[in-house]
């Protein structure tokens, strides 16, 4: 099985360095997102759109890296509740190779210039929450919370 590379996008192709975009222009298949396919030039290679049924992908990919380099795309960090940490759990460790970048996270507390070292992480994103959530919230002085559309600010006020 060949190697498998998986880049975070961090906040957009600005975050990609020339490794990164030299991984990109070896590989024989892309697969990421629709949204981070459209922001490099994927001109003559084949591309591989996430669109839900992930099992089905990881067959896919582990199929295609017998005889292809692979690279898979992330958006901000791959182990930050991202296809990274999904991809690990399913493919021998050995073959990935795990290229981290600016989360969402990172980008958010440099933007109101926080530190975040004591900052408690959650997500909500595409996941039921219950109310544990908020005892979670609770415990920290600050905390950051990945939302999705069902889930967002008013979701987490109403709850709290």
């Amino acid at each position: 099985m060949n190697r498998i590379d998986i880049i975070g996008m961090g906040q957009g192709d600005r975050d990609l360095t020339m490794f990164h975009m030299e991984l990109i222009d070896q590989s024989d298949l892309i697969v990421g997102g629709v949204r981070l396919l459209e922001m490099i030039d994927t001109k003559g290679k084949e591309t591989l759109p996430i669109k839900g049924d992930i099992p089905l992908l990881i067959e896919r990919i582990k199929k295609e890296a017998l005889t292809k380099k692979i690279v898979v795309l992330a958006s901000g960090d791959p182990l930050f509740y991202g296809i990274g940490a999904t991809i690990a759990r399913h493919i021998d460790k050995e073959v990935l190779s795990i290229h981290p970048n600016v989360s969402s996270v990172c980008a958010a507390f440099a933007a109101i210039k926080e530190p975040w070292h004591d900052a408690g992480l959650l997500s909500l994103h595409g996941r039921e929450a219950g109310r544990s959530f908020i005892n979670k919230i609770k415990e920290w002085n600050k905390t950051a919370i990945l939302t999705d559309p069902e889930r967002g600010p008013v979701y987490i006020a109403g709850e709290m």
